[in-house]
């Protein structure tokens, strides 16, 4: 299972619940990368572009998939679903769950992180930059999930719950 979203939508948290509910193995593409090109993501688009990012977070996915089977919880950055192969390589999972929250939200959420995190459109103003971030990749997300819960106003261990119940429906 995927869990795909924008930045502070919650997948990380939501992830982690979920590996420990299921009892699968948890793996962060953002980490990966970081681990693979040795330097924060900040650090990696700055030296070397949002591109090399993006390929690294391919060769990431990809082994993964390869590596892992299928009984594994991937957290996913936010713009993994801006590549088609990211996509294509996505759909091969049992499930991909879309985290979605209202923009003003996810900002709020990131309150003191932003700093951390490299500027996806460098206009400076992160409420307009949420927006337009979020209305490009809508249609993405929302193409290669396979369920999307609006996480604006639930809690962590909410959103967990929800996905744990649509799975067992799916399941069952």
């Amino acid at each position: 299972m995927a869990l795909i979203g924008p930045r502070g939508s919650g997948k990380s948290t939501v992830a982690r619940l979920l590996a420990e509910r299921l009892r699968y193995p948890l793996s962060s593409t953002d980490a990966l990368v970081e681990s693979a090109m040795e330097a924060p993501i900040s650090q990696i688009v700055e030296s070397k572009g949002w591109e090399a990012f993006r390929a690294g977070e391919t060769q990431c996915l990809r082994q993964i998939i390869n590596e892992e089977a299928l009984d594994i919880i991937v957290d996913c950055g936010g713009g993994i679903i801006e590549s088609e192969i990211n996509r294509d390589l996505l759909a091969q999972l049992d499930c991909v769950v879309f985290l979605n929250a209202k923009p003003q939200e996810l900002v709020k959420r990131l309150t003191g992180e932003m700093d951390q995190r490299p500027s996806l459109t460098k206009n400076g103003d992160e409420l307009a930059e949420m927006k337009q971030i979020c209305s490009r990749r809508l249609p993405l997300y929302q193409q290669s999930a396979d369920l999307e819960v609006k996480t604006t106003f639930l809690m962590p261990g909410e959103v967990a719950s929800i996905i744990f119940s649509s799975l067992n429906m799916i399941e069952g």
